[in-house]
């Protein structure tokens, strides 16, 4: 899979294009794509979406807005198996 953030937002696999539908879950994308491999919390996540004043529902939307990149990035990965491209790892206390 290849990714590219500067200027228009485009990932190509094997396949051709993968669109990515949604200016929340590109945004979501072009962040995450910057801080690869570095531990992002929810919190920032929440700053990078809604900068002003995030609605109530921001962590859960949060996390549909994951899923849903998840299924688009890795469509073959079992529904319940593990993530390769965006994982997810609880804090520690």
């Amino acid at each position: 899979m290849r990714f590219s953030i500067l200027g228009v937002l485009r990932i190509e696999d094997t396949d051709g294009v993968v669109p990515i539908v949604g200016a929340k879950r590109r945004i979501l994308l072009i962040a995450l794509l910057a801080h690869a491999n570095d531990l992002v919390s929810v919190d920032r996540v929440v700053e990078w979406l809604w900068p002003d004043r995030p609605p109530r529902s921001a962590v859960a939307t949060v996390q549909a807005h994951v899923s849903s990149l998840r299924r688009i990035l890795e469509p073959d990965r079992p529904s319940r198996g593990q993530p390769r491209l965006l994982v997810t790892q609880r804090r520690a206390m």
